[in-house]
């Protein structure tokens, strides 16, 4: 350990109450700028952006968080009556949208395939045919987790899908 010499009448170099006040208790992010004409709140804007780390974009009034997503689909995707993967689980999924235009209706089980094939029970969703949608969400959570999709007659249905 390093011991320091301090000279009568020297200058020492600490930290001031005021500062540490500042380090334990730091604003609020939401908080920041709001004198300067900014808002309390961020918006998210997702794209394709060059570089792949988040950037935030401070142009008052409102606050912007650049993302980068690649978007990944489908414009028409077979489903079968046997039960099979939709869309995988995905932590950092921003958005999705599930379409069924096909001639028939779909069912979507929130769940693993080999969980919907075992006959265990899950949540399920029904989108009707020639124009059904679901955009991922629940009130204000969006689902993360696989989807598994089963046509309700051996005809099959064709959707349409979309995340980011």
């Amino acid at each position: 350990m390093a011991k320091q010499r301090i000279m009568h009448g020297a200058m020492i170099d600490t930290i001031t109450p005021d500062e540490m006040v500042q380090i334990l208790n730091p604003e609020a992010p939401g908080n920041q700028g709001r004198e300067k004409g900014y808002s309390g709140l961020y918006d998210v804007v997702m794209g394709d952006f060059d570089h792949p780390e988040p950037v935030l974009l401070v142009s008052p009034p409102a606050r912007r968080l650049r993302i980068t997503r690649h978007a990944h689909g489908n414009p028409a995707m077979f489903v079968t009556q046997a039960p099979m993967a939709i869309v995988g689980s995905n932590e950092g999924r921003m958005g999705l949208t599930i379409v069924n235009y096909g001639a028939n209706n779909l069912f979507l089980y929130l769940g693993n395939l080999d969980d919907v094939v075992g006959g265990a029970q899950m949540g399920v969703l029904w989108l009707a045919k020639g124009g059904g949608a679901w955009d991922g969400s629940f009130t204000e959570g969006l689902w993360g987790g696989n989807i598994v999709g089963a046509a309700d007659n051996a005809a099959g249905t064709t959707v349409s899908l979309c995340e980011v």
